[in-house]
């Protein structure tokens, strides 16, 4: 999705703007794309923080029905880290501020 991505640290922080390909039900931005961008932001976030890792658990809530245009923001964080287990949340959020969409992982540093 070639997605620019700003770091610093202990966050990390980019945008998509949905197209019309990216529906799953007309009129409506497929759900799998958004986890999709949450999932990369944590793990990104890792690889920058110097971290070689991959997620072990992902949850994800989806809050409400994004459109195809709809430019979302989606920011992630670090919150614990205890010797090779990392958790980090992420969020997805309209351009006003309004949340789409909540993450959080379990990533295992792997090397």
């Amino acid at each position: 999705m070639h997605l620019d991505f700003t770091h610093t640290p202990g966050r990390l922080h980019t945008t998509l703007a949905t197209e019309e390909w990216m529906q799953g039900y007309q009129g409506i931005v497929h759900g799998g794309i958004i986890s999709t961008v949450l999932d990369e932001s944590m793990v990104k976030l890792l690889y920058l923080e110097g971290h070689k890792a991959v997620t072990a658990e992902l949850n994800i809530k989806l809050l409400q029905p994004v459109p195809p245009g709809t430019v979302l923001i989606f920011n992630s964080r670090i919150v614990a880290q205890k010797g090779r287990i990392v958790k980090t949340e992420a969020e997805a959020a309209k351009d006003d501020g309004t949340p789409v969409a909540r993450a959080n992982a379990t990533c295992v540093i792997v090397a």
